[in-house]
């Protein structure tokens, strides 16, 4: 009789190779400012009306060698963007865009 000793069974191991998920920019929208106007934005869970800050910096050069600038803000999905002159005037254009999609009812605007 021979003994034969097994040979230990090799553990195989597995390579996994993530791949770096790539990040995507997504325009998703675009607005031109009047002048002398000013960006609100309203929180529709907070329900807070604030101004919102805008980023303005040198992108790029055109063809004359002149600086283009670009502007940016955050972006919130709960909240309601509107340009006015100023808070109060902001309140109106939140009032009435609520008004007229049913939000609230006109009996409540004035309490």
């Amino acid at each position: 009789m021979k003994i034969v000793q097994e040979e230990p069974q090799k553990l195989k191991t597995d390579y996994e190779i993530v791949a770096p998920v790539k990040q995507e920019y997504k325009k998703v929208g675009s607005i031109n400012l009047k002048r002398g106007m000013t960006l609100y934005e309203f929180d529709f869970k907070t329900l807070v009306l604030k101004p919102v800050q805008i980023d303005r910096r040198q992108a790029m050069v055109d063809i004359n060698g002149r600086p283009v600038k670009n502007a940016r803000a955050t972006y919130n999905p709960n909240a309601f963007y509107i340009q006015a002159l100023n808070m109060k005037n902001a309140e109106k254009k939140v009032m009435k865009f609520m008004i007229k999609y049913k939000l609230i009812h006109e009996k409540e605007k004035n309490t």
